[in-house]
């Protein structure tokens, strides 16, 4: 299988060279080949990128929708390291599609705090990827796995791939920054032409500076129409953003509750995890304790088995 053209370079050895990281082409090959399967059993897939810290967001998210019909059998996890997926594979058998991009630094191993050098080389990576899939005419929902998803989402996204006026879709920001309206997760993307010169100016703008991240390029080609692109913004009772967790119970009880709430406006792994927590298990001096935590979307527990008693007080409560 012959590797798209991406617009960036290529060292001799024909391997993509992405600013400093290096991808190995069966990697990317068996990226576009899991996509295509599952593409050809659905009329679109998800698509999640997680590193070595980011997996237990992972496993809590498929404890998290594995009652919701249909979403494990559409989904594609990619993981930058070694050894993840037979994790997951454990776990979940062949339920969930997984496969390694294996890239070797360090950077993608540990926790990234938003704002660092590794974050943004994360980010590009996930625009590239993004493009690749786009090249491969392959209809996506890129989401992160450190969401909560109260309710499926699978009708809206299915009536958005239906219509043919928008080319991609996202959420907008509770806080309205100057030019940044629109979030990047969860993005629906279907492939045209448009679509995949957009991602290489978000790629390639990223790469140069121009962009100060992926979700001010994907905003300013958004705004610009770029190479005639139309997007969408979901609406805001749809998916949730991480000020959902500052408003009042009252408050929250007089409205919608979206079908995910994005888990950010918060820095760091450990942070992302508390705040989403409902039992932490901590062992010491053998004496084991259970602490009460936070908002109680955390539906796994340590040995990576689902907690369905947090599953139901959520879903079902």
């Amino acid at each position: 299988m012959l590797l798209p053209d991406f617009g960036i370079s290529y060292s001799q050895n024909s391997t993509p060279v992405l600013r400093g990281i290096r991808l190995a082409p069966t990697a990317v090959q068996g990226l576009i080949v899991a996509a295509t399967e599952l593409a050809l059993r659905n009329s679109f897939i998800y698509f999640v990128l997680f590193n070595d810290a980011f997996q237990s967001h992972v496993l809590n998210w498929l404890c998290n929708t594995e009652s919701f019909e249909g979403t494990h059998r559409r989904t594609l996890l990619v993981a930058t390291g070694d050894g993840k997926c037979k994790t997951i594979e454990r776990l979940w058998g062949n339920d969930v599609k997984c496969v390694e991009m294996a890239i070797r630094t360090r950077q993608f191993i540990t926790d990234m705090d938003w704002g660092s050098k590794p974050y943004f080389d994360f980010m590009n990576l996930r625009t590239f990827l993004w493009l690749t899939l786009a090249k491969a005419d392959i209809n996506f929902v890129s989401i992160e796995a450190d969401a909560t998803w109260f309710r499926d989402p699978y009708q809206l996204f299915e009536a958005a791939f239906s219509s043919p006026k928008y080319d991609i879709y996202s959420p907008m920001n509770s806080y309205q920054q100057v030019g940044v309206s629109k979030a990047c997760s969860p993005l629906l993307v279907k492939p045209s032409p448009a679509v995949v010169s957009a991602l290489t100016e978000m790629l390639l703008g990223c790469e140069e500076k121009r962009f100060g991240n992926d979700m001010i390029a994907l905003n300013a080609i958004c705004k610009s129409r770029y190479a005639n692109v139309s997007c969408r913004g979901f609406e805001y009772e749809e998916f949730g953003d991480g000020a959902w967790f500052t408003l009042s119970d009252e408050y929250r009880a007089k409205r919608v509750t979206p079908y995910v709430l994005n888990n950010n406006y918060i820095i760091g792994n450990d942070r992302k995890e508390n705040r989403q927590v409902l039992f932490a298990i901590v062992n010491k001096a053998k004496i084991i304790q259970i602490l009460q935590k936070s908002y109680g979307f955390w539906f796994v527990l340590d040995n990576g088995v689902c907690n369905d008693t947090a599953l139901s007080n959520i879903l079902n409560g």
